[in-house]
């Protein structure tokens, strides 16, 4: 077949399908968000997905308002791998490096963050046995960041 009319199919059934986003989210993430909110800390979605269905995950699931802004690929017009991607959103935000903790999963997300000179998190994924090596450190719960902020005093 044509490679390009079977990319653009897959494209399409993919944004046609919806997931059921609630059963997928780790629990343990509302606690850290709340964390971050009782604590001033911003928190911002930087991702590869499509703006649509990012913005629709987000609202389904009730997080809108933890998030001061989100970030894709396609606003920005730079996808993860390239480290561009982290540093273009740290400078949006009017923050330094050092002010910046990304928590990821993926590969592609970490080696951007990584490379964007990020400290980052890797929360850990058993499904797919990502190599998560290239991370400062590996997570398996999100709560475990609020230790981590508390011991940096944020």
């Amino acid at each position: 077949e044509d490679p390009k009319k079977v990319v653009k199919e897959y494209y399409e059934g993919y944004e046609k399908a919806h997931m059921d986003y609630k059963s997928v989210l780790y629990p343990e993430v509302i606690d850290l968000l709340e964390y971050c909110k009782e604590n001033n800390i911003t928190c911002v979605i930087a991702s590869n997905s499509a703006q649509k269905r990012l913005e629709d995950a987000v609202s389904e699931i009730g997080l809108t308002h933890y998030f001061e802004k989100l970030y894709t690929s396609q606003q920005l017009k730079i996808s993860k791998p390239n480290p561009l991607f982290y540093t273009t959103v740290v400078e949006d935000l009017g923050l330094e490096k050092d002010e910046v903790i990304v928590i990821e999963d993926s590969v592609h997300g970490i080696e951007a963050a990584v490379n964007a000179g990020l400290y980052t998190i890797a929360k850990k994924e058993y499904l797919f046995n990502l190599d998560q090596s290239k991370a400062n450190i590996q997570i398996d719960k999100h709560t475990e960041v609020i230790e981590l902020l508390k011991k940096m005093r944020l």
